[in-house]
């Protein structure tokens, strides 16, 4: 058996990088699984592994929106047994003014994606398509490096009812929790993205259910709305003498912007080595947005810590 061969049956490393050993009779070599070099009768052991994955690996990478497929539920308020007029969860039906709008008409998305754009630096060294040299870039299809999620509702009809007790303290249910007194529930409602936005902004956002005229309404709030309201996800805060609650069970990825999401390692790709087939797992660690109408995002990666090579 060849070395080559007996290395990678036993799928070890026996001999150090570098190491100088006798070269057998046998002149058999399999590219990739180490490279030989002859001195005076040896063979200098080099594994591809130890050298050929790159330091880093940045990514060009474009946003896009995944929208909600099913936007057709509707909300309403009862106060006291009294139905309030249903309208709309999803579209500007829904709020009352000016900005509440646009962030309504931008913010029915259930996921946001990153897309490989096909081009990057593998250690600096520019390359196209999916592979550079020895490296070959494992994708889905898609060529999505990270899906970050949103909490949307979809239940046919949402329903919130407010009870006021004699001593006008008022008892509160949500659509999906149980009763608490002097409370403000805060639902999901989506991920906000529009063109040209900076992916500090790209967050979920939030609704309170209100009524006014006989009618209910949302207000919506930003994630980092809320944040300067000291309401943080998942545990809430307390504004105007009301505790603010979460209604929806938060991922803690939820609770954080597109940035937080990629400077925490939340994105991840996989290197080949093409001839040893050795994989290598790599998650990323920081970006940069150089023109914000472009849509297009580089993103950092460096090799996963404390991973076994496959």
């Amino acid at each position: 058996m060849s070395i080559d061969r007996g290395i990678r049956a036993c799928q070890i490393k026996p001999y150090p990088q570098g190491a100088l050993i006798s070269a057998p009779d046998s002149d058999v070599s399999e590219e990739g699984v180490l490279s030989t070099a002859h001195r005076k009768g040896n063979i200098q052991v080099t594994f591809a592994g130890a050298k050929d994955f790159p330091a880093s690996v940045i990514l060009r990478t474009k946003i896009v929106p995944v929208p909600l497929k099913d936007a057709s539920s509707l909300v309403q308020l009862i106060i006291n047994n009294k139905a309030m007029r249903a309208v709309p969860y999803y579209g500007v039906d829904a709020v009352r003014g000016g900005n509440d709008e646009a962030i309504a008409k931008f913010s029915c998305n259930r996921a946001i994606e990153l897309h490989f754009a096909g081009y990057g630096l593998f250690d600096d060294k520019p390359f196209q398509g999916e592979e550079f040299q020895e490296i070959k870039l494992i994708l889905p299809p898609d060529r999505t490096v990270l899906r970050k999620e949103f909490r949307v509702q979809t239940d046919p009809l949402l329903i919130q009812q407010l009870n006021f007790s004699p001593q006008d303290v008022c008892m509160v249910t949500p659509p999906h929790g149980k009763t608490r007194s002097e409370s403000t529930p805060v639902l999901g409602y989506g991920g906000y993205c529009k063109a040209g936005i900076s992916i500090e902004k790209i967050v979920m956002i939030f609704s309170v259910i209100l009524s006014s005229d006989q009618t209910t309404y949302l207000k919506l709030y930003s994630l980092i709305a809320l944040k300067k309201e000291n309401i943080i996800p998942p545990h809430g805060g307390v504004k105007s003498n009301s505790r603010w609650f979460f209604e929806d069970d938060l991922t803690k990825d939820q609770c954080n912007s597109l940035a937080d999401s990629i400077q925490q390692g939340l994105a991840r790709i996989t290197l080949q080595h093409k001839s040893s087939k050795e994989l290598l797992t790599y998650t990323s660690k920081t970006y940069q947005q150089l023109e914000l109408e472009s849509g297009e995002v580089d993103i950092t990666f460096m090799p996963q810590l404390n991973q076994g090579r496959t």
